[in-house]
């Protein structure tokens, strides 16, 4: 097994210096707020405003262990020292599904378009390829979501399925596309 990428820098659009790094326990709080503030600036995520309610202790549980398990993942981007995007990969422990996993990916809104996404992605594709066991990226994307619909298609992600009415939202049923980009090793 390779070992992990820690830390990556990339210039935005915008010209801030985006620093993209494996979040760290002393994270936990930074990333619920995030977490919440991105529930409140989009409808495309799974949950609302007010509905992320993750204790501080089981964030903080969660980074660490996510930060020794060579098929997860868990991301923070800072620009001007402020979080302002996360990305976390999270697999299946038993022999038959360790190989694959699904990943969650917010924005905060003052940072939409200048490439973050993209930016974190990349990350993580490059980080499968090398982690010596990923070999499949799964997500769920609401198909409203045509601006994340359109990035996922440019980085390989194919569609592989669509739940009908998974969503709830503003008085109507969303369906969700299911997409994945098979891994193959460098």
């Amino acid at each position: 097994m390779a070992e992990r990428i820690t830390q990556r820098e990339h210039v935005l659009r915008n010209g801030q210096r985006l620093t993209v790094r494996e979040a760290v326990p002393a994270d936990a709080a930074q990333t619920i707020a995030h977490l919440r503030q991105a529930a409140g600036e989009t409808n495309h995520l799974s949950f609302g405003p007010g509905e992320y309610s993750t204790p501080l202790e089981h964030q903080q549980m969660m980074i660490s262990e996510m930060a020794i398990k060579p098929n997860c993942l868990f991301l923070v981007g800072e620009a001007d020292g402020e979080m302002v995007s996360m990305l976390t990969f999270t697999s299946g422990v038993r022999a038959r599904k360790a190989h694959q996993g699904e990943f969650g990916l917010t924005v905060v809104q003052s940072h939409w378009g200048q490439g973050i996404g993209e930016f974190m992605l990349r990350y993580l594709i490059d980080w499968s390829r090398q982690n010596g066991v990923t070999r499949k990226i799964n997500l769920r994307v609401l198909v409203t979501n045509a601006a994340g619909i359109a990035l996922y298609r440019k980085l390989g992600f194919e569609e592989e399925g669509r739940i009908r009415r998974e969503t709830f939202l503003d008085g109507q049923f969303v369906d969700t596309l299911l997409m994945g980009l098979c891994i193959d090793p460098d």
